[in-house]
């Protein structure tokens, strides 16, 4: 609580117990990964802070192996309730919610439709965004050497919601997300400890 500008690693044993109240959060945004709801005191926590519509609520699918039973319910039921303000995973994510699913009609699912910002990751084929009713493909940029996938989508994601904040366009934000996922590929980390300055 004293250093909110810190990066916090959780894991199960750590994060299950806490519980956040309306008093401990002054935020505009509220980004939330699916495992953070996957029960526990911290699940009610931000369960709560969700419903209040105080938020701007992110939501990152966090992993296909999680998406089933009462998580996937209660996804759903963000989803059909006006909820989410931007959501984001990988194709197989949105998969485990929606069933197989044509991309090209993604954006017109009636839970969909109504979510303002979605990020869409697809690995090597690139990744789609939609800015309100507007969609948006990029293609991932070519990278020879890849060491590690893990952390790509958080880093589109924080890039993709960046730039919303900031005002880019739609263009830009994705150009950058893929960019900056191409540069996670390349480490072991899946931080980018230096800074996005100095790697422009």
């Amino acid at each position: 609580y004293n250093n909110p500008d810190r990066l916090l690693t959780m894991y199960k044993g750590i994060s299950h117990d806490l519980k956040i109240s309306d008093k401990d959060v002054c935020a505009e945004y509220l980004l939330v990964d699916a495992y953070e709801l996957n029960g526990g005191s911290i699940s009610e926590s931000i369960d709560r802070l969700i419903r209040s519509k105080k938020y701007k609520t992110v939501l990152s699918l966090g992993n296909s192996s999680i998406l089933k039973g009462s998580l996937s319910q209660k996804l759903m039921t963000y989803l059909k309730n006006g909820l989410i303000y931007c959501l984001a995973g990988n194709k197989g994510e949105f998969e485990c919610l929606f069933g197989d699913i044509d991309i090209s009609r993604l954006f017109l699912l009636p839970f969909i439709v109504h979510v303002p910002y979605v990020l869409m990751t697809l690995g090597e084929r690139g990744m789609i965004g939609k800015f309100h009713e507007k969609v948006y493909y990029q293609q991932a940029i070519k990278t020879d050497n890849i060491i590690s996938t893990s952390g790509c989508g958080d880093v589109s994601l924080g890039t993709f919601l960046s730039g919303i904040i900031y005002g880019l366009s739609p263009c830009v934000i994705l150009e950058k997300a893929a960019y900056y996922a191409s540069i996670i590929l390349k480490r072991q980390s899946n931080v980018i400890s230096e800074g996005i300055e100095n790697l422009k």
